[in-house]
């Protein structure tokens, strides 16, 4: 079975395609980030994206506009595929 990839395309026309958090993490990399971090939402969320995201991607994170990294980081974070204006899956 293939894990469903999140697709996201930025105001700009940028595109990016990655796994879901949750398929992209394991569960004790998660567990370990979340002790590390407890209710630290920003800090949690920098974490996961320098543990589950290559180089590449956490560069075209760093130029989006605010609004455009809350909405990628709201719609791979919680893998809602029915939310179409955060995003769509595909099978990988």
């Amino acid at each position: 079975m293939a894990l469903e990839k999140f697709h996201f395309t930025t105001s700009t026309g940028e595109t990016i395609a990655v796994h879901y958090l949750n398929d992209a993490l394991g569960y004790r990399a998660a567990q370990k980030i979340r002790k590390k971090h407890g209710d630290d939402y920003e800090a949690l969320m920098d974490a996961f994206i320098a543990a589950a995201l290559d180089k590449n991607v956490q560069d075209k994170l760093d130029q989006m506009s605010i609004r455009d990294f809350s909405a990628f980081i709201k719609g791979w974070s919680e893998g809602d595929d029915d939310t179409a204006s955060v995003g769509e899956s595909s099978a990988s």
